[in-house]
């Protein structure tokens, strides 16, 4: 299974889909980050650790890393470093953490 099928697949199990106006691959950071944004804010813990293993962890660290290879702009080499951090954080379902940034 590639990996916009296996995502879109994950997305579904989950309930959710893409919306017809996106445009861009079902693995595209975007998508997966708003799709990890809405399980937190759902209180879905299992699935979270299950969706940031198998989809995110691999892309937030390839592109941190792409990132403060290629670039020399300190913006975004500074936002790749966040990236980097945010995904060796362990707990991404602080329930503190996550009613502060987002609402239901």
């Amino acid at each position: 299974m590639t990996s916009c099928a296996s995502v879109e697949a994950c997305y579904r199990q989950s309930g959710f889909g893409l919306k017809d106006e996106f445009h861009d691959l079902p693995d595209h950071i975007c998508a997966e980050l708003d799709h990890a944004a809405i399980l937190i804010a759902g209180d879905r813990e299992s699935e979270v650790a299950a969706f940031r293993s198998e989809h995110l962890q691999g892309l937030l660290e390839g592109f941190s890393a792409t990132l403060l290879r290629e670039s020399e702009n300190e913006v975004l080499r500074s936002i790749a470093e966040a990236i980097r951090a945010l995904a060796a954080e362990e707990d991404w379902c602080c329930a503190d953490a996550a009613s502060k940034e987002l609402q239901r």
